[in-house]
């Protein structure tokens, strides 16, 4: 539910606009808008849209549950060897603007040093995260990144595991075209919120 909150009070719109020029798309799901089977209209994907009512709303259910101490900075871990500072700081300026959260970047100088603290389970926090697919397919934005046990699965966030998706789609002789296990895969991701995708390259 705080996940959510914090996705709903991002202005993916503004950011790509302003800050990467209209070089980037804001992100409607969790691959990427030139694949074949990019879906904007995928069940849950309303998350992904800027709404500081709804961000108040369901921060305020969560901590009715469990409460969060706001006088605890909320830290997020970024390298500004990759030219993340202007976005990483809309995105804390979002959270204070948007929910009150008094939001803390720790920048790194390289990815290296960003990618050792996500290995060792290190993390103050939040971590900025960019993911370059090395194949045109659904399944390339999907199972190397959310997939339980998956490479770039750092975190360890549980996802589909037990449903064998990702075997599943290994085993296609075409990864192009939606399958119902990346459909699923998204509407998951889009419930659970991983991660907040932001915005992803236009020419990708």
């Amino acid at each position: 539910m705080r996940r959510k909150a914090l996705s709903h009070s991002i202005n993916r719109e503004e950011i790509t606009k302003v800050i990467f020029n209209g070089t980037r798309t804001p992100a409607t799901e969790f691959t990427a808008p030139v694949l074949d089977g990019y879906n904007d209209s995928i069940p849950g994907s309303d998350v992904l849209k800027f709404d500081i009512q709804k961000a108040k709303e369901l921060w305020a259910q969560a901590q009715s549950m469990k409460p969060y101490d706001a006088s605890k900075p909320l830290e997020i871990a970024t390298n500004s060897d990759g030219g993340n500072k202007e976005w990483i700081d809309a995105i804390a300026n979002s959270f204070k603007n948007n929910l009150g959260l008094l939001a803390e970047i720790h920048s790194f100088a390289q990815f290296a040093d960003l990618l050792d603290l996500r290995q060792s389970k290190s993390l103050p926090g939040l971590a900025s995260s960019a993911w370059q697919g090395d194949y045109p397919s659904l399944y390339n934005f999907l199972g190397p990144v959310w997939e339980t046990g998956a490479p770039a699965n750092l975190e360890k966030f549980p996802t589909l595991t037990s449903t064998g998706y990702y075997m599943k789609d290994l085993h296609r002789r075409t990864l192009r075209r939606p399958t119902p296990n990346s459909t699923k895969r998204r509407k998951f991701c889009l419930r659970s919120c991983p991660g907040c995708p932001c915005g992803k390259p236009i020419s990708q």
